[in-house]
């Protein structure tokens, strides 16, 4: 790097067209707050049946949501990462009040 003008170099690489790919959107899929009751089930079901895979899932479904602008689904895939956080830290306490309703 000797010898080589920095703030040249910089300003060619950001000069650079930078490639961008479209983002792919599914029909009848959006942001309108609608709850998507297919991932939410698998979420609690995978939550409560595996709870480190469904603690993972349920975080990666959420950044995903979050990501894509859907706050109410962000927030139950949080809500499903908490009961599989639950169920992994206090396994006998949550499954003996699991169906004590």
């Amino acid at each position: 790097m000797c010898g080589t003008d920095l703030e040249a170099a910089r300003a060619a690489k950001s000069a650079r067209r930078r490639i961008e790919l479209p983002r792919s959107h599914w029909p009848g899929r959006g942001s309108s707050g609608t709850v998507d009751w297919t991932h939410f089930v698998v979420a609690v079901l995978v939550a409560i049946a595996i709870p480190p895979v469904g603690f993972l899932l349920s975080l990666f479904w959420a950044s995903r949501r979050h990501r894509d602008g859907e706050p109410v689904m962000t927030a139950l895939m949080l809500a499903a990462a908490v009961l599989a956080a639950a169920a992994m830290f206090a396994p006998q306490w949550f499954f003996s009040h699991l169906f004590h309703i």
